[in-house]
């Protein structure tokens, strides 16, 4: 009795090819330095030199995407974002640390100073494109901790602040030469406070 020889279906060499193509592409891509690198708040996919990611893209946790490139020899990189936003400045692996500058291209407002672990905080300084500035301590990107708020007009405020407010004890001085000293809570005079007001007559109250 002749024995039948099993055909083995074409779409098992169809997918063993397939596999073994893309386990080439692989590891030609890991010989030329190519890696996905994930942290908890950044995803990195592109080249590496030395171990340090030099080219490639990012993504982050709320959707927004960029294009990474960073020198072979030295922390300095920059990041070009989906929102039109540029980040220049130093790196560690993919995260922005140490100094740098952001300038938003929807407001035109420019962030520069300091980073860690990829957040704004530190010292800095930020122009908003109206004319404002504030010069002083930032925490995840707001004003938190001594700074000067100086507006458009020439008044500023020199204080304490939290959570982007005024919070705390300073000085507010309008542009007509007029001027508060005192405490604030949320951006509003708050307590026991001293208030000087000068008059375009020289008084005083």
């Amino acid at each position: 009795m002749a024995t039948r020889t099993k055909k083995t279906n074409p779409l098992l060499y169809i997918i063993l090819g397939t596999l073994i193509l893309l386990a080439i592409a692989g590891a030609i891509l890991y010989v030329c330095g190519f890696r996905y690198i994930k942290t908890d708040d950044v995803k990195f996919m592109g080249f590496v030199y030395d171990g340090q990611p030099v080219s490639g893209s990012v993504s982050y946790n709320d959707g927004t995407k960029g294009k990474f490139k960073k020198d072979k020899t030295s922390a300095f990189g920059t990041v070009t974002y989906s929102t039109g936003d540029v980040y220049e400045g130093t790196f560690e692996g993919v995260m922005r640390h140490g100094k740098g500058k952001i300038t938003y291209k929807s407001s035109g407002d420019v962030y520069e100073g300091d980073f860690v672990n990829d957040e704004r905080t530190g010292n800095a300084i930020i122009t908003y494109a109206n004319g404002d500035k504030y010069e002083g301590h930032v925490e995840n990107g707001r004003m938190s901790g001594k700074g000067k708020y100086t507006f458009a007009d020439k008044s500023w405020y020199s204080g304490e602040f939290s959570d982007n407010k005024k919070n705390g004890v300073g000085e507010y001085h309008w542009s007509d030469g007029s001027y508060y000293y005192g405490s604030y809570k949320d951006d509003k005079r708050h307590g026991n406070n001293v208030v000087s007001v000068s008059l375009s007559d020289g008084m005083m109250y």
